[in-house]
């Protein structure tokens, strides 16, 4: 059968997010710990070799984009072997950035090249004002974001994805792989990396318990063993060059008091080592090292576990006490500016400075002034500090945080946010449309709070930030016209009027974090317009593991209640709840290890219905979807790296059985229906997914376009035809289903005629206006070459089967 297939700016100033309301507890460090170990768990835990899986998806996908045909003129593709025509559309935030993790800056071309948390690879110019995204096919590591220019003048990017440095030649667009380094397994195993006397060093580890070896790349195309270290602790080993790039160290913990410091012979390309007995007592702390040099003079700067600022001019024998820090730095350590080393900079939460070589500090301003000056201060959380120099020679300094980049001519004093527009990587838990109007979208972020955005047309729209901090789940109630969201560790906030609220109405904080789910899930009755929403996990006692009921009581409060289970003994925590849409007295529970519960009275007692386990590991349960037509179906999903990432029951929970043909080993974060049921839409670490019913398949939903991210939410808006997916470092996505037209007839809007059909020959096109192209595609979106020309199409090769036919006229 054949099928034909037709399709016949203006700049946006950003929105400052002035009148945000600031949480004064999201910046709290424990909950940095309680996040690391959610994702761990979402994603099967340290057994999974989760980040290798996902590397291979990635690649793969790349290779299913590359196969894709071209979209038409307005965006259209086909996808899902023939099953779904339509168009992706970028939705925002343009206006709100996301996390920076690392950039570097060509001062011949203007470029800065930044790498987002998301894996992104975004260039912009220094005015901040010409931000676009170089490759989003790809997820980059934080590590290494270098430049190399080779004898012919061609520059080479140099950045590391799954912690093995990568090269590109052409921008960004395309990259290789390097030779040399084995290919890393479990995590960030780059552990610096420095261009130094014409060569790139690159400290690096094939695993964690691999010793780290120093390597050196004289092109970043192949990379040569310069020396083997003798530890694989990445907290003790550091790596520095000095202020004027003619020295390298290489500092290593030797034991708990005591470090060893070495230098590279560069003309023997051995490490030489300085002294074994740094008196640093780094205790704990991860070992840190900057090096600056005047004159004749050479001086050390490290901090010890006790905080204390000391440096050494005598090559690490001896260590000088100079200050002692305001606050404990991150990985980005204490940075000292390589143009006037008597100006330091840390970073953890806030960022802090030193004109006097460390002696006093100052912080440059606290994390909660950004909301009053998105332009002139700091967001929160340093991720990384470096040093360039711009077209008129004089250095200035980026620094990369949790709301992009800002940089800063006077290291630290004023510092300017350059990310304010166009840098679209918004990292989203969670979005949903507003059910009353569903052009408004909801979207719960990482570090840049609850957003709201309006997309009336195509544009890529501006999200103004309503409350700050970490948000995820979002739920309506009210017949859609009141909101609920999830802060970390199980603190709600309630909305009457989202629309039109700074404020929420009121909010509810469990007495307990709940540490097995960081964002614990809530759901909502879909047989009720009241405002009560139902929380999973945690008690309002303070011990034990309930659903717990948070009812708006009208005038301002809330009424809470544990529901009467406890799932304290299930080993787990609990981590999705619903309620069918069929039956409202059935209710369903999961567990993060693998457990899924039933009830039939409205959740007054539960019933163990399966223990999810598979390869020997169990089944995050982090979606429970109850079918809206059939009372028998439930879809489940979560970590599928041992189990399915989706399983489907047909008897009511009894049992489930995977649903994996079509999706490769991921996490499921989300499932929704369309409303027939004839196609189930996926959100997970591979990217955006859907099931084809009648073929009990799933197909990667992405297309040529389509960022490859984690995609951690998916709804469907029945009024739109379309899906809209939350994504963790591009913001919000949404595909709008097209209506395929397949018929034996002309369309009469254009006077196209294609017949005989079928045919077993040739198939002819005829138009009444000149053809300018014809292409065939089979069912997987396949472009078939050398099979038309002029307005004929050779088929007497082809299988039976159906095709589609794409004219250019």
């Amino acid at each position: 059968m054949c099928t034909l297939l037709y399709s016949c700016d203006n700049a946006k100033m950003p929105r400052p997010t002035d009148g945000t309301v600031v949480r004064e507890d999201m910046e709290e460090n424990e909950r940095r710990d309680l996040k690391s170990k959610w994702l761990e768990m979402l994603h099967g835990g340290p057994n999974s070799d989760w980040r290798n899986i996902e590397y291979n998806n990635m690649f793969d996908l790349l290779r299913y984009k590359n196969s894709l045909a071209t979209p038409s003129r307005d965006g259209e593709e086909l996808l899902a072997g023939g099953n779904l025509y339509g168009k992706w559309i970028e939705r925002g935030a343009t206006n709100v950035a996301g996390s920076v993790v690392n950039f570097y800056y060509d001062t011949e071309d203007d470029l800065i090249y930044a790498i987002t948390a998301g894996g992104s690879m975004f260039k912009g110019g220094l005015s901040g004002f010409s931000w676009e995204v170089v490759n989003d096919h790809l997820k980059f590591n934080s590590e290494l974001m270098e430049s190399i220019t080779l004898t012919d003048g061609t520059k080479r990017l140099i950045a590391g994805i799954n912690s093995v440095p990568h090269y590109s030649d052409d921008g960004g667009v395309t990259w290789s792989i390097s030779t040399g380094l084995p290919a890393a397994q479990g995590g960030n195993n780059i552990q610096s990396a420095f261009f130094i006397k014409d060569k790139l060093y690159v400290l690096h580890r094939k695993s964690g318990s691999a010793k780290y070896i120093l390597y050196a790349s004289n092109d970043g195309k192949k990379y040569d063993i310069v020396q083997l270290m003798v530890t694989s602790d990445d907290r003790g080993i550091d790596m520095a060059v000095n202020s004027t790039k003619d020295s390298l160290y290489i500092l290593e913990k030797r034991s708990v008091a005591y470090a060893r410091l070495s230098s590279l012979n560069f003309s023997t390309n051995k490490m030489v080592m300085l002294t074994d007995s740094c008196a640093l007592n780094f205790g704990s702390e991860r070992l840190n090292l900057q090096v600056s040099r005047s004159g004749n003079t050479t001086k050390f700067i490290s901090f010890d576990g006790d905080l204390v600022l000391k440096t050494s001019e005598d090559f690490g024998k001896t260590w000088a006490n100079v200050s002692t820090l305001k606050s404990n730095p991150w990985d980005v350590g204490v940075f000292v500016s390589p143009s006037k080393p008597n100006q330091m900079l840390y970073g953890e939460v806030n960022a802090y400075r030193s004109s006097n070589n460390g002696e006093n500090w100052f912080k440059v301003n606290d994390w909660a002034e950004y909301y009053g000056n998105v332009v002139g201060k700091l967001h929160a959380d340093i991720m990384v500090m470096r040093e360039f120099k711009d077209q008129d020679d004089k250095p200035f300094i980026l620094i990369g945080h949790h709301g992009g980049i800002s940089k800063t001519y006077d290291f630290g004093n004023t510092t300017e946010n350059i990310t304010l527009f166009g840098m679209n990587n918004s990292q989203y838990y969670d979005a949903r449309s507003y059910p009353k109007d569903p052009s408004w979208i909801f979207a719960g972020a990482q570090d840049q709070g609850m957003q709201r955005g309006n997309v009336t047309d195509e544009l890529i729209g501006d999200f103004f930030q309503m409350i700050s901090g970490d948000y995820g789940h979002v739920e309506f109630t009210n017949g859609g016209k009141s909101m609920w969201i999830m802060y970390p560790g199980g603190s709600l906030s309630f909305y009457k009027d989202p629309l039109s609220q700074k404020f929420p109405t009121t909010g509810y904080a469990m007495q307990k974090d709940n540490e097995g789910a960081w964002i614990p899930p809530i759901a909502v009755n879909p047989h009720s317009n009241e405002d009560i929403v139902y929380l999973a996990g945690g008690s309002t006692t303070g011990s034990g593991s309930y659903i717990i009921k948070v009812k708006y009581d009208g005038s301002g409060g809330l009424d809470v209640e544990n529901m009467p289970y406890n799932f304290g003994t299930s080993g787990g925590s609990l981590s999705a709840i619903a309620i069918s849409p069929i039956d409202q007295n059935v209710w369903y529970a999961a567990t993060s290890n693998g457990k899924v519960y039933k009830s039939v009275n409205k959740g007054q007692s539960f019933k163990l219905m399966q223990s999810m386990v598979s390869e020997g590991q169990y089944l995050y349960g982090s979606c429970i979807l109850p079918s809206k037509l059939d009372s028998n179906v439930i879809y489940l999903s979560g970590n599928g790296y041992g189990p399915s990432p989706v399983y489907k029951s047909t008897d009511a929970g009894k049992t489930f059985l995977p649903m994996k043909v079509g999706m490769p080993s991921t996490v499921a974060f989300n499932v929704v229906a369309n409303a027939d049921e004839s196609k189930l839409y996926a959100a997970t670490e591979a990217g955006p997914y859907v099931y084809i019913a009648k073929e009990n398949k799933w197909y990667p939903m992405s297309g040529v376009n389509t960022p490859t991210q984690t995609y951690w939410s998916v709804e469907y808006v029945d009024e739109f035809k379309a899906v809209r997916f939350g994504t963790y470092g591009r913001g919000v996505w949404e595909f709008r289903e097209s209506q395929l037209s397949a018929s034996n007839e002309p369309l009469s809007d254009i006077t196209v005629k294609i017949g005989p059909n079928p045919s077993s020959d040739y198939v002819y096109v005829d138009s009444r206006y000149p053809i300018d192209k014809i292409e065939l595609y089979d069912q997987s979106g396949k472009k078939l070459k050398g099979l038309t020309q002029d307005n004929k199409i050779d088929v007497s090769e082809l299988n039976n089967g159906i095709y589609f036919v794409k004219v250019y006229a």
